[in-house]
């Protein structure tokens, strides 16, 4: 869904996902849950929604040591950030990501941070 930003079914999505994370007691899935409903809200204009499912998100990768996935993930918060007219925040969270992608030597991460830097 989130790659071809088609967001109908979304919800549902997550709802399972977050069913089977609890059952099957797999916190990486109920993190990339949060960023799925975080991208959906973000999407759909609800950047508070957005921004509590992204943190959330981004604070389950850090908790499972993913820092590919937390960063990208800060990369939607500095989105969101974005789209509220946060300049300053936009750049905060920018640039934790692009810390990030640079220590591990993800060259297309680091560039789209620093795009996004651009537009702060």
């Amino acid at each position: 869904l989130a790659a071809t930003e088609e967001w109908v079914g979304a919800v549902d999505l997550v709802a399972q996902m977050r069913r089977h994370a609890e059952a099957a007691d797999a916190p990486s899935v109920a993190a990339f849950a949060e960023r799925l409903e975080g991208r959906a809200s973000l999407a759909g204009g609800d950047l508070a929604g957005a921004r509590r499912s992204l943190e959330r998100a981004a604070e389950g990768f850090e908790a499972l040591a993913t820092p590919w996935e937390r960063a990208l993930t800060q990369l939607d918060i500095a989105r969101a950030s974005s789209s509220a007219g946060n300049s300053e925040e936009t750049k905060d969270w920018t640039a934790r990501a692009a810390a990030t992608f640079e220590s591990i030597g993800d060259a297309q991460g680091l560039a789209a941070a620093r795009a996004l830097e651009g537009t702060a």
